[in-house]
């Protein structure tokens, strides 16, 4: 299905033989995607027109990309100014580790 997403496999034309087959794994992955967010999100789809998956995944993909990259800018400053104070040992291990595992789930390394 990621080849209808980034549109290696494009909609084949309508009297192609293989054109339904495509409109149906495109159907499968469209309530994919609106199955995995919430209704703002959705609703923001439907404002931009998504009429496929891959318009769908590439507007979701430009509306957030802003969002990731200043979301990963605060956490990098957060870590690496980061400081026990405080804290007992085991919550500033803890704070710690949830800063670290934030910035491996949008996708950044904390190791140069």
């Amino acid at each position: 299905m990621l080849a209808i997403v980034d549109e290696f496999l494009p909609c084949p034309h309508l009297s192609n033989e293989s054109y339904d087959l495509w409109v149906q794994c495109d159907t499968t992955v469209q309530s994919w995607i609106n199955a995995t967010f919430y209704l703002i999100v959705l609703e923001t789809l439907l404002n931009h027109g998504c009429e496929t998956a891959s318009n769908a995944w590439n507007t979701l993909e430009c509306l957030f990309l802003d969002h990731v990259s200043s979301t990963m800018m605060h956490l990098k400053h957060r870590f690496q100014n980061f400081n026990k104070g405080d804290l007992k040992m085991e919550e500033y291990l803890q704070q710690l580790h949830s800063l670290a595992c934030f910035l491996i789930a949008i996708g950044k390394s904390i190791i140069r």
